[in-house]
């Protein structure tokens, strides 16, 4: 970080506000910071896009494992030689949740994911992973509607064939289909883990990171948003952390930046029992140590002195007179909480 550029002085930036617009967990552009360039939206996009509806597929999969397993236990057969009814099968997955994963969530990913990769001539290796989980979820779609259908309408004197071939066909689908798109998510998370450390210096991406990434990293990391920042920083989560902190001062974020210089002061000892620390832990570290001493003396004078802009003569304070403003002024705003953008 430059010299002359202090971020513990710095002004709110006009890309600074931050919130979480009304919709729900699953409304479009849910976790975004507002007024940021199309590149900066699309970036945090796929990720936020990609991690939730992976997280999805993978409450799917488990379900799907789960009683497949139970079925092989309970009957004593290899899961490659089971054999289920039509019902059985229909109930190996959810058909809403993989209709809104499909319909909604992959869908929306598969848009930005193009939106931000595909040219007229190539894209990258993530977007190609996407697309082949879209197209892989509408199949496994239809043959999860299809079996369900058969369950509830064949009819047994008459459609007996049909139904038995239906349902060999389903048998030799739904597991590959399954296993197929949970492999296609590892390969697209691994691509994804390699893009995103080029997008550091992202400030949309990384104050987004650290406001929502325990939640849309649920699923995905045992350690949520700390995992991430071992595979986005040589430094691990101190510098994770720190880097955080650093975009909220340069937006004027001073509460959101001092919890970060607090969790890379915290995360430190957790780093140690891994291994000893890097070099660049280490300097952010220090970095944020010091950071933290400025930002908790500049809180505590203002604890010391009094709020607002000017100081009034005593009398005036006890009265709660304002000041008037000269003539032909209008009167002065009343300062506004740095953080008041922040939600």
């Amino acid at each position: 970080m430059p010299a002359s550029h202090d971020p513990l002085t710095a002004k709110p930036d006009a890309n600074g506000e931050a919130r979480r617009p009304s919709g729900g967990r699953h409304a479009a552009g849910s976790r975004r910071l507002t007024l940021a360039t199309t590149i900066e939206v699309s970036i945090w996009l796929v990720a936020e896009r990609f991690f939730t509806a992976k997280g999805a597929f993978r409450e799917l999969y488990e379900r799907y494992e789960t009683r497949v397993l139970r079925y092989s236990e309970e009957r004593g057969v290899d899961r490659r030689f089971l054999r289920l009814n039509a019902k059985e099968v229909s109930e190996l997955l959810d058909f809403r949740s993989l209709e809104r994963l499909r319909d909604r969530q992959l869908d929306e990913l598969k848009a930005t994911s193009h939106e931000l990769f595909r040219r007229v001539n190539t894209t990258d290796k993530f977007d190609r992973y996407v697309s082949e989980i879209y197209h892989e979820a509408s199949i496994l779609k239809e043959e999860h509607y299809r079996v369900s259908r058969f369950a509830e309408e064949y009819d047994q004197s008459t459609e007996e064939e049909i139904y038995h071939d239906a349902l060999d066909e389903v048998h030799e689908q739904f597991p590959r289909k399954v296993h197929g798109i949970h492999d296609l998510f590892d390969r697209a998370q691994r691509r994804l883990e390699a893009i995103l450390p080029e997008h550091v210096d992202d400030k949309v991406l990384i104050r987004s990171f650290y406001l929502f990434g325990d939640e849309i990293l649920a699923q995905i990391y045992p350690g949520r948003l700390e995992d991430l920042y071992r595979i986005l920083y040589p430094g691990g989560t101190i510098q994770g952390y720190y880097a955080a902190g650093i975009s909220f001062l340069e937006g004027g974020f001073r509460e959101h930046a001092t919890a970060c210089m607090e969790k890379a002061e915290n995360s430190a000892e957790q780093e140690r029992e891994i291994g000893d620390l890097s070099d660049e832990a280490t300097k952010a570290l220090q970095e944020a140590s010091a950071a933290l001493a400025k930002l908790r003396a500049e809180q505590a004078e203002k604890r010391r002195s009094p709020s607002g802009s000017q100081r009034l003569p005593a009398a005036s304070r006890r009265l709660k007179i304002q000041p008037v403003s000269p003539p032909g002024t209008s009167p002065a705003p009343p300062k506004e909480d740095e953080s008041r953008h922040v939600s």
